[in-house]
């Protein structure tokens, strides 16, 4: 009887334990390796940034604020969405820009990009940049290093009563943290334009546009009907002068 009291006694501490164990696993799963299982995107809707001036920290997406002490008004903002994922910052880790709204107790109802750069599963908010009032955004895209925001507005003088329908697209880069919009003089639409006039004939086709921003110029990869050999084209348009030429961007020796 002794001997079987024992037994059970043993078999219950290896029963305490495993259970312990499994519990750790669990936490340790849920708590760090949530990052890696979702492919490395952070969440956002959790997050603290800076919209005018002011601290906003999202919980499951939403954050109510006071517009005054004491004020029935609340300034409203919530996570919305159109996210897109990618290093903006070269640190090797995943980021996520996405837009937030506003309401701040009027009719508006305004609209932001701001970003959650990573840290290892956790992460560390950006400012927010103004896009617009009762905007349709389209799509969020991450292109050669930039952030591009695309969505339709009204033409200018129309009514809100009026469906946007004016296409935009804002480009940003996150610089040391900050979130900024990059200001090309001339918009990728009209710089393609521009390049399909002087670069390519029947048959042929351009990428999407890079803009460099040091040198001022888009960039279109170029799918012309006959290349050099050893090369890679592309249509280049300069801002200023709103002209383009073929970068052939060659490699190797030239006989």
């Amino acid at each position: 009887m002794k001997k079987i009291l024992i037994w059970i006694c043993i078999m219950v501490v290896v029963l305490g334990f495993c259970i312990v164990g499994a519990g750790i696993y669990r936490f340790n799963f849920t708590n760090d390796d949530i990052y890696l299982q979702n492919g490395g995107q952070i969440n956002s809707k959790d997050g603290t940034y800076a919209i005018e001036g002011h601290t906003i920290t999202l919980h499951n997406g939403i954050s109510e604020v006071e517009v005054a002490p004491g004020s029935v008004s609340k300034s409203i903002t919530r996570y919305f969405g159109n996210d897109v994922v990618g290093d903006f910052n070269g640190d090797g880790k995943n980021d996520t820009a996405f837009l937030l709204t506003q309401e701040t107790g009027g009719s508006g109802t305004f609209f932001y990009v701001a970003a959650l750069i990573g840290d290892e599963g956790k992460g560390s908010g950006t400012n927010a940049v103004f896009l617009g009032d009762r905007i349709a955004p389209q799509s969020t895209e991450f292109r050669n290093g930039m952030i591009i925001v695309n969505f339709a507005e009204r033409a200018l003088g129309e009514p809100f009563s009026v469906i946007p329908s004016v296409g935009v697209s804002m480009y940003f880069k996150v610089v040391d943290g900050v979130l900024q919009e990059v200001r090309p003089h001339i918009s990728e639409s009209d710089a393609r334009t521009i390049a399909e006039r002087s670069c390519i004939k029947g048959g042929e086709a351009l990428s999407a546009g890079m803009y460099n921003e040091g040198t001022k110029t888009w960039w279109f990869d170029a799918n012309l009907n006959a290349t050099r050999e050893g090369c890679n084209p592309a249509c280049v348009v300069g801002e200023e002068t709103k002209t383009a030429e073929i970068n052939w961007r060659c490699t190797g020796l030239v006989q």
